[in-house]
């Protein structure tokens, strides 16, 4: 991923994670379509309309399921080691955790006891009914500055497949009295299993450049990009 935003495509030997503070780097990561390929799993048909529910998974989906699993829980344990690892939705609390128990289920361990999860519409959705930009700012903003850390990260990285990740992350570094590198990463809408794979291994690939380089970056990933992978 170079500092222009264009993705480099050719495998290259990743370098060690430098020794990095949680307070340096904080890394916001959307779940629905960016993590989960959840908008294809319901297109199947396969979301729970109730809590208990659980669907029954055809083989083939499963084992898509289980390769996009693979790349996710590799990206989340490499993005801990560069710092601190949140994940902010859009949906309702628990749906992060009920999804991955269905889907992912080797991600929940992790999920559970590394990484803060925060739902940004159970959280502000009250103050700020019919407006997800605004929670999504909202959660940002909360999460860098009412932090434990006694100083803003130096870097602060933002990855979804929608608009409002970039806007929140355009916000907090408008808004912000302390300078850092913001670094934004759009991915596709809507992928399949296999998609949002290839798209996870390609930001696997590129995360040292994404969390270490010593500029803003403002990038994208589009189908083009992943036929050409």
């Amino acid at each position: 991923m170079a500092p222009n935003g264009a993705m480099y495509t050719e495998p290259t030997a990743t370098p060690p994670p430098p020794a990095m503070h949680d307070s340096d780097t904080v890394i916001f990561l959307d779940w629905d379509d960016t993590l989960l390929a959840s908008t294809w799993v319901g297109k199947l048909g396969l979301r729970p309309k109730y809590v208990n529910e659980k669907p029954h998974i055809p083989d083939d989906v499963k084992l898509q399921l289980e390769e996009l699993e693979e790349c996710v829980i590799a990206l989340l344990e490499n993005a801990m080691k560069y710092g601190r690892v949140v994940i902010i939705t859009a949906a309702e609390t628990g749906w992060v955790e009920l999804s991955a128990s269905l889907f992912m289920p080797r991600t929940l361990p992790i999920i559970n006891s590394m990484i803060k999860v925060v739902s940004a519409r159970s959280t502000y959705e009250e103050l700020y009914p019919g407006a997800p930009k605004k929670w999504k700012i909202e959660a940002f903003q909360h999460e860098v500055y009412n932090h434990s850390a006694t100083t803003t990260p130096k870097h602060i990285i933002s990855i979804g497949d929608g608009p409002t990740e970039r806007e929140a992350l355009i916000n907090l570094k408008m808004s912000s009295y302390a300078s850092f590198h913001a670094k934004s990463l759009k991915l596709i809408t809507y992928p399949n299993a296999i998609e949002l794979k290839m798209e996870v291994r390609l930001l696997l690939d590129n995360l040292h450049t994404l969390c270490t380089h010593e500029e803003d970056m403002d990038l994208q990933i589009s189908k083009d990009v992943l036929q050409a992978a």
